[in-house]
């Protein structure tokens, strides 16, 4: 594969417009990506967020808590429901 060497590029400073069009359209992108987020003042932060896992950890054991307590309503409202018919047999019985 051969490239061809050209003369050094013109510099960010002069002529912005000639500078951008002479580059790539993905170098444009990432110019004008980088130029917007110099605008607004923001930085790109690429780094991972090390409480993440922490986070989805918690979450899913609270999930599975909610899970457990569910059950257990779910079983005290059975045996409601049983205790309720028992007593009412018992008043029809009376």
């Amino acid at each position: 594969m051969t490239t061809s060497h050209s003369p050094a590029a013109a510099s960010p400073s002069s002529s912005n417009g000639e500078y951008l069009s002479s580059l790539p359209r993905w170098r444009q992108f990432l110019s004008d990506l980088y130029n917007t987020a110099r605008h607004l003042d923001a930085t790109l932060n690429w780094r991972r967020d090390p409480g993440y896992e922490q986070r989805i950890s918690a979450n899913l054991m609270a999930i599975e808590r909610s899970k457990e307590r569910t059950k257990q309503i779910e079983s005290e409202i059975l045996r409601v429901k049983n205790d309720s018919e028992q007593i009412k047999q018992e008043t029809e019985q009376l």
